[in-house]
């Protein structure tokens, strides 16, 4: 994290959106809540229109800018048909609905081999393949955090510079190092209708830390969602916070105090179902984590075919160690 840190009680409530100002915003964990795995994800009906709304009023300058694949954050967007950055800059939609992706890396072919086995070893862990990137989830299977980390970090050092290890909520990503939300929004801004309009980015994670950099840099607005140490200056308590704020800045404001109720619903419905989860993976972690030596055999034989230099069952072993 560049810059420094800012806690939480040093950051203050952000002021009301401007008509000159150019709006970002991060998906998951900022418009939407965090579910236990991104297909479970629940759209608000309202998110669309209100968008939409957004963008008139701010002369089209509003963009989505998320880690999702920018096909599927387009479907879940739909009918807002605004500007879009997916897998943190990787793929951009422009106004006039044309779209850029950034060229596959053929070393990731072998990398996701390799996660793939990973995954399939650990109940709870999801495989994300987003395209150009590639995440493992562990919200179902917390106490595989440590194991995650490492091979992610171990196939960004051994892509030779062409991927870097990226952390979250609940996931590890390896992207292409042409990415990042900071790039996306220094790009949009280069163009119109964001040009030459003070812009403001909301986000929730650690992911969103070289967008607000940018943001700052630029002499903008930065708002974090939620707690814990960032480089934003500003602070929106939760994802229905974020609705009611954007709200003002609305011709329907009820709109968005209708999505911060529903919003905060869906908060503590996942909290209670959390709760007993945690309380099972707990109890049974000794025997989902428990190393198969005959399996081990076969992975270290398939990664040596591969050419890989990650041995993904010394992984799995050293959880348990």
């Amino acid at each position: 994290m560049s810059g420094g840190g800012v806690t939480l009680k040093h950051r203050t409530k952000p002021p009301p959106l401007r008509r000159d100002q150019a709006l970002f915003l991060d998906f998951d964990g900022t418009l939407v809540e965090i579910a236990r795995a991104p297909s479970l994800v629940r759209v608000p009906a309202e998110l669309p229109q209100l968008l939409g709304e957004l963008a008139d009023w701010l002369g089209g300058a509003v963009a989505v800018v998320s880690g999702r694949p920018l096909d599927e954050l387009a479907r879940m967007i739909d009918p807002f048909v605004g500007p879009v950055a997916g897998q943190h800059g990787l793929e951009r939609r422009y106004c006039d609905g044309s779209v850029t992706r950034c060229p596959v890396s053929p070393k990731l072919a072998e990398i996701r081999s390799v996660l793939a086995k990973f995954a399939a070893r650990y109940d709870g862990v999801v495989l994300e393949e987003k395209g150009g990137s590639v995440a493992l989830h562990y919200r179902q299977a917390p106490t595989a955090r440590e194991s995650c980390e490492t091979l992610i970090r171990r196939l960004a050092l051994e892509s030779d510079g062409a991927f870097e290890a990226l952390d979250g909520k609940m996931v590890t990503e390896l992207r292409p190092r042409s990415g990042g939300k900071g790039r996306a929004i220094t790009e949009f801004l280069a163009e119109a209708p964001f040009r030459g309009r003070v812009p403001v980015f909301i986000g929730d994670d650690t992911t969103d830390e070289d967008g607000f950099a940018a943001v700052n840099q630029l002499g903008g607005i930065s708002i974090h969602v939620g707690g814990g140490t960032t480089i934003a200056r500003h602070n929106l308590a939760t994802v229905g916070d974020v609705w009611a704020w954007l709200a003002r800045g609305s011709p329907n404001k009820s709109r968005g105090h209708k999505a911060r109720d529903w919003c905060s619903e869906q908060r503590i419905g996942q909290t209670a179902t959390a709760t007993g989860r945690e309380q099972g993976v707990a109890q049974q972690a000794s025997d989902r984590h428990r190393p198969d030596p005959a399996r081990h055999r076969r992975d270290r034989a398939s990664d040596g075919e591969h050419g890989i230099k990650i041995n993904v069952a010394d992984d799995a072993a050293a959880a348990v160690r």
